[in-house]
């Protein structure tokens, strides 16, 4: 799988974070949040949280994305790694 989906620590749910898929993806994270907030939060599958940024002394929202979010939000991406994600679900990677 493209983004690195980990265990949480009390909770057996697979999830990663906007901040990796943004990275992953070549996206600004800015971009990430807007497309999670536009797809209509469901707490099951993303979790707002915030992140403080030293540099600028402020917080910053994030969102925890389960498996079954990440699946949601990058159906609608393009591009090389969203086909080679696309293609490792179909296959069942």
């Amino acid at each position: 799988m493209l983004v690195e989906i980990r265990g949480k620590k009390n909770d057996e749910q697979l999830v990663t974070t906007s901040r990796v898929v943004a990275e992953v993806f070549g996206k600004q994270h800015g971009h990430v949040i807007r497309d999670i907030e536009e797809l209509g939060i469901d707490q099951s599958n993303f979790g707002e949280m915030y992140q403080v940024d030293y540099s600028y002394g402020r917080k910053q929202k994030m969102y925890l994305i389960s498996r079954n979010g990440f699946s949601l939000l990058v159906m609608g991406y393009t591009g090389e790694k969203a086909l080679k994600m696309r293609s490792s679900e179909r296959s069942g990677r």
